[in-house]
């Protein structure tokens, strides 16, 4: 194996690292310069990439697995499925994005590889769930096989993935609570935010299950039946988040429904209003403009009190309109 680029960039090489397990629940890390010692022991290793590095591309060539997998571990970019051979799985899954200042529905796309002795990560950017993976091995808590670790794995991501759709549903419900008090515009927006954000959180973890079935399924030697039980609660927990996000995309169409009819319900009140100030107000403005014309023979126009009276007479006309209005019903 080419070791140049673990020299050149000891911040880079912290992004790929490499774990031994023992099959006995327990781990430790490895140097990547001592994976081909332990590859010939036939001995259990996890090998965890960054697929962007030079350095990660020249170690799975030194892997020689088939140029095929080789190809699918280095993709930019991929769709959650599963490729089944005789002697391997290889999976790409979805995980929420845990980089800062990146969205958590724009997922991080994460390829496995399994065999007998040998499970491969590799992903670009940061995921959490990988990261409770090592912590599990430093506990003595490590997968003891290679199916093990993949079943892990995915309960890790589902970990994450189903804290995600919890911060939606509590969002969600808080903007129920608030739309008859706050702001219109706000809420409408927050709420096109959430449902943007489930479709998303749908769109990768809907072809996730495909693939997990896939697998659950095959009838593979990796997998013993104990492991496929594991696998199959894996798979009805993504049905149920799927669900969920099926129902908030419900819940977020009846929340700008309310929304609309509130908008509707507040411009109808105002054109209400505008309309009773015009009618209160025509009749004193037909009196006004009749007797603002300029021509001569206009009654009291020399009159001392005229104008008093007059403005007496509109406001007898104004409480005049009111009180019809009232009569007739057209205050709320």
């Amino acid at each position: 194996m080419n070791l140049k680029y673990y020299k050149k960039d000891s911040k880079q090489h912290t992004r790929n690292y490499a774990y031994l397990l023992d099959g006995q629940g327990s781990g430790k890390k490895i140097l990547l310069t001592d994976i081909e010692l332990h590859r010939k022991n036939n001995e259990l290793l996890w090998i965890c990439l960054d697929y962007h590095l030079e350095e990660s591309i020249d170690l799975l060539k030194s892997l020689k697995l088939e140029e095929f997998a080789t190809k699918i571990l280095q993709e930019e970019e991929t769709r959650p499925r599963s490729i089944i051979s005789d002697n391997y799985i290889l999976t790409i899954l979805r995980g929420i994005n845990a980089t800062e200042g990146d969205e958590s529905e724009d997922m991080v796309s994460v390829r496995i590889y399994i065999d007998e002795n040998l499970i491969i990560t590799t992903r670009h950017r940061k995921l959490l769930s990988f990261h409770d993976m090592r912590a599990d091995i430093l506990n003595e808590n490590a997968p003891r096989t290679s199916a093990e670790f993949f079943i892990a794995l995915n309960y890790k991501l589902l970990e994450r993935i189903d804290d995600a759709v919890e911060d939606i549903d509590k969002n969600l419900d808080k903007q129920e609570d608030l739309v008859s008090d706050s702001d219109t515009l706000d809420c409408r927006r927050q709420i096109a935010d959430l449902r943007r954000e489930a479709i998303l959180i749908k769109r990768y973890i809907s072809p996730q299950k495909d693939a997990l079935s896939k697998i659950y399924l095959e009838d593979h030697k990796l997998f013993n039946n104990k492991n496929k039980l594991y696998l199959r609660e894996c798979i009805d927990k993504l049905q149920r988040e799927i669900e969920d996000l099926d129902s908030f995309r419900d819940r977020s169409s009846v929340i700008h429904e309310e929304l609309d009819n509130k908008i509707n319900e507040d411009m109808n009140n105002k054109l209400y209003f505008l309309a009773l100030i015009t009618i209160i107000f025509l009749p004193i403005t037909f009196l006004t403009g009749l007797f603002g014309v300029n021509l001569g023979g206009i009654p009291g126009s020399r009159g001392i009190f005229s104008f008093f009276s007059f403005c007496i007479i509109l406001g007898l006309v104004i409480l005049l309109t009111v009180f019809l209005l009232y009569k007739m019903k057209w205050f709320k």
